[in-house]
């Protein structure tokens, strides 16, 4: 059965360091899972990835290495895909047991998260880091679409006065 976690909700931890995975994010094959495979992942916009399925988490780690710069001392990429590898027990309402002190600090996560899926796996991110990820990423996907509608106004003013629409690299070479 094909497990897609697709969504957002807020969540909190307790004081005991630990979450109760949302129900639906527990969907499918993953209903009964006991296990739940953890990567802390660093960068501007820190966060932990969590996984039901080891062959997921394998896949994504592979994928991710996959984009690191070739220069990436063999160490870092050690450190940044096994030194933060944790598994997490879930009982039969889907809390975990609490996740260590250590990885919190390195995703920047407080009492207050955000949970977001993103497919075969769902992430958790510090309230206030997630409000800064969705603005870059709002601001990024509105350039965008700017620049396009800039381009096709363009094109539509250059046939408009009659100028012929330049060809791309073959007039070009």
């Amino acid at each position: 059965m094909l497990n897609r976690f697709i969504g957002m909700t807020n969540q909190s931890l307790d004081v005991k360091n630990r979450f109760a995975v949302p129900s639906k994010f527990r969907i499918g094959d993953y209903r009964e899972a006991e296990v739940l495979y953890m990567l802390v992942v660093f960068g501007k916009f820190p966060h932990i990835d969590f996984f039901f399925n080891e062959n997921d988490l394998n896949e994504e780690i592979k994928e991710r290495r996959s984009r690191l710069s070739p220069n990436t001392p063999p160490e870092t990429a050690d450190f940044m895909f096994n030194g933060c590898l944790d598994v997490l027990t879930l009982d039969k309402q889907g809390r975990s047991n609490a996740i260590n002190s250590r990885y919190l600090r390195d995703a920047r996560l407080n009492k207050d998260m955000v949970i977001v899926g993103n497919g075969r796996y769902f992430s958790a991110y510090d309230i206030y880091v997630y409000d800064e990820f969705s603005k870059l990423a709002t601001d990024i996907s509105e350039s965008r679409h700017n620049a396009y509608i800039e381009a096709t106004y363009a094109d539509d003013r250059r046939l408009a006065r009659g100028d012929e629409k330049p060809e791309d690299d073959e007039q070009n070479v």
